[in-house]
Order: structure tokens, then C-alpha cells, then sequence
């Protein structure tokens, strides 16, 4: 119910598709005008991140003492990373990766194409990402991230089968996003930030009720010795 509420907010709060205004506006803004429109290259600059090839080489991998790598996997669906990540990196594989700071806006464009977070730990990144790394408008970093979002669950509309095959970073160049003022940019995050706090503690709230449960089985069933 908490992730329909959260979809409905995102259809409500951002303009659609052809239109300069949101459907619903918080009362501060309803004179604010129309939203400003541009080219995703115009107002941020991002890269690929990178990884020595081939992958399975065990030299690039230190999973006791290496650096956290994020790999698409690693992109949870609440706007954040996993708590860890599957594989850490060794100092080798680092020299040949692309290091970025917690706090950084990357999306996954291979794989599951479309799975944005805003990353609570420093890491390396794989080339199977793009990272935000600067903003040349003034943005809030959180509303840029659910903009992002947006745009692709979009473009998984058009696509045959609501599956985006590949997107590549010249594609994504061209994409347009409609921006308004910072403040307005701040009270929307705001909003969905605090529906995305209430869907984690609930998603927590579930693994622990499972884990309750999985005592409970053994608990109260006789076991196999």
C-alpha cells in the first residue's frame, strides 16, 4: 500500500509526459508558473563508472579487506545501496576502477536498467552504472534522484514489454527533465523521502516478523536428529 501511495505521489507531484505543470502542487507554489525543461547533459555532467576486464580474475577481488564495489546488484529499490556490497576490491582492481563518494547519485543502465541510489558509503563503482558526479542548475541532489526515476519508469512505458533493452550515456543525453524552483524541489523530496522512510521501516518490520517466524519453526517442531 506504502509503494502505491509512493507511485501515486510520483504521478501527482511531477509533471506528465507533454505537460509543464504538476497535477497537484502544494499550496506555496500554485503561482509559481511552469516548470523549466532541458537536456539531462545540460544539467548534470556523468560518466561510466569502470572495472579491470576480465571480471573473474581473483586478483581484482579482496572480499575480507578490499573497498565495496557496486555492481548493479548492489542497488537496492529505496533509493539507497544494500548495506554491503556482494564483492570488495583489491588495491589492484582499485587503481583501475572509478572511486566515488557516499552521497553520490548513480543508476543502473545494463541489467535491471533504471535502479537510481544515492549512495550511503564511499565505493567503487562498475561500468555497468552511471554516476552523477556534478550539477551545473542548482538541485537537490534527492529530487534530482526521483526525476531520474521517474524518467525511466516512462521509458519502461514505451518500451515493447515495459522492459528497457540497453540505454547507453549518449541516449541518456538527449532524455529532457523539467526542473522547478529549489525550494519546490525540496518540499517534493522532502515529501517522498519521508514515504520512502515509512516503506523501509516496514520492510524491516517483515524481516524481523521472518525471522520470528524461523525460530518459531524450529522451536516448536522436533528436529531431524
Amino acid at each position: 500500500l506504502l509503494q502505491e501511495h509512493k507511485k501515486g505521489l510520483l504521478q501527482n507531484l511531477f509533471p506528465q509526459e507533454g505537460e509543464t505543470v504538476p497535477k497537484v502542487r502544494f499550496p506555496e507554489f500554485e503561482d509559481d508558473g511552469e516548470w523549466v525543461a532541458d537536456s539531462l547533459v545540460n544539467i548534470a555532467k556523468f560518466r561510466r563508472g569502470s572495472f579491470p576486464q576480465p571480471y573473474g580474475l581473483p586478483e581484482w577481488y579482496d572480499d575480507e579487506d578490499g573497498m565495496p564495489f557496486i555492481q548493479v546488484y548492489d542497488v537496492d529499490d529505496n533509493f539507497r545501496l544494500k548495506p554491503s556490497t556482494k564483492r570488495k576490491i583489491s588495491k589492484l582492481a582499485a587503481e583501475q576502477s572509478v572511486f566515488i563518494e557516499k552521497g553520490t547519485v548513480i543508476i543502473t543502465i545494463q541489467g535491471s536498467i533504471g535502479r537510481v541510489a544515492i549512495t550511503q558509503y564511499d565505493a567503487y563503482i562498475d561500468r555497468t552504472l552511471l554516476i552523477f558526479q556534478e550539477f551545473y542548475n542548482v538541485i537537490d541532489r534527492d529530487f534530482f534522484a526521483y526525476t531520474l526515476f521517474l524518467l525511466f519508469e516512462i521509458e519502461k512505458q514505451k518500451a515493447p514489454g515495459g522492459i528497457i533493452k540497453t540505454i547507453t550515456k549518449q541516449v541518456l543525453s538527449d532524455f529532457t527533465i523539467k526542473i522547478p524552483s529549489l525550494e519546490e524541489q525540496q518540499k517534493i523530496a522532502s515529501c517522498l523521502s519521508a514515504v520512502d522512510e515509512l516503506i523501509t521501516a516496514q520492510q524491516e518490520k517483515i524481516e524481523q516478523l521472518k525471522m520470528h517466524k524461523k525460530g518459531l519453526m524450529q522451536g516448536l517442531f522436533p528436529s531431524a536428529v
